[in-house]
């Protein structure tokens, strides 16, 4: 339920941008429908720390928060982690 009202917050009736990645890590770009803002959304379903998921992991950079709001380092995981594009 936290989750549900923090992503409506932020990204409201979001639009699909892009892809950003796809395979090991898949990544995405939406623009917030609530402040027109551009967010990345990152997660693996892969162990993070197997090869081949750290042989495809972006440099992600910007201001990163879990699903809930809560700073987190802008790194993919099994949560998926959203970056505010600067």
């Amino acid at each position: 339920h936290t989750a549900i009202q923090h992503l409506a917050g932020v990204l409201g009736d979001a639009v699909y941008v892009e892809s950003l990645a796809s395979g090991p890590v898949e990544g995405h770009r939406l623009r917030s429908g609530v402040d027109g803002r551009e967010y990345d959304i990152y997660w693996t379903n892969h162990d993070p720390g197997e090869a081949a998921v750290q042989s495809v992991l972006p440099n992600l950079d910007g201001l990163a928060t879990d699903i809930f709001g809560n700073p987190v380092p802008a790194v993919a995981g099994f949560e998926p982690v959203i970056i505010a594009v600067p």
